[in-house]
């Protein structure tokens, strides 16, 4: 991988010996991977593994000398401090986790002991189409119901567009207008977030003209 920092792959290659030595399957994911496509620094390493994550980040922490954070006990997402890692716990394997995320750039994922290979890029599974859109600068949900599972994605679905400078596809911001009244079933705490995190960007009054045009601003003000 190109644009890493000398501390990002020191914790890669002390994470890989790390599931190597447990014989616990581990991949990259998210928005690492994302950006190490797009060739940009990424802060958060993104992994999931098949097993207990939050054993596994407990002695990750220890093994990396960092501290454990639980992000969401009940999904099994934990966040290891200094150096930044987060680690998702799926059931089932990879294959059966990707078509669980929300849009296709963030659905892909390359097996962590292929980090440092030459051809990473060849061994990325991409069942979605993600780098297609992301060399498009396309945000596209993968599935119709992906804001029934979690009304959060479509505040989230927003902030990935405006962050990265891409557009919402069409038939995702169909999707998006459909279900914006789900954004009332969401918890306060992640509205508030995603919210505040779209207004925190830059041209925060586009993206406020965006929520508008998809029906989410009336609903997240009413």
């Amino acid at each position: 991988m190109n644009n890493l920092s000398s501390e990002n792959a020191a914790t890669l290659q002390k994470l890989n010996e790390f599931f190597i030595s447990r014989s616990v399957p581990a991949f990259l994911v998210g928005g690492y991977l994302r950006d190490a496509l797009r060739g940009i620094p990424s802060v958060d390493i993104d992994i999931a593994v098949q097993g207990d994550a939050l054993s596994l980040a407990k002695d990750i922490a220890d093994t990396l000398s960092a501290s454990y954070v639980p992000l969401s006990p009940s999904h099994k997402v934990g966040r290891i401090a200094t150096p930044p890692v987060r680690g998702e716990n799926r059931n089932g394997s990879i294959i059966d986790d990707l078509p669980r995320r929300d849009f296709s750039v963030d659905a892909l994922a390359l097996a962590l002991e292929k980090w440092d290979t030459p051809s990473w890029q060849e061994s990325i599974l991409d069942p979605f189409g993600g780098r297609s859109d992301l060399s498009r600068g396309v945000i596209r949900a993968i599935k119709s119901s992906v804001f029934q599972e979690d009304p959060a994605r479509l505040l989230r679905g927003v902030r990935l567009a405006a962050k990265l400078g891409f557009k919402i596809h069409p038939s995702t911001a169909r999707l998006i207008t459909r279900d914006a009244h789900l954004i009332l079933s969401a918890s306060g705490e992640r509205v508030r977030d995603e919210f505040l995190a779209n207004l925190s960007l830059d041209g925060a009054k586009v993206h406020l003209e965006t929520l508008d045009e998809l029906g989410l601003l009336c609903c997240i003000i009413s």
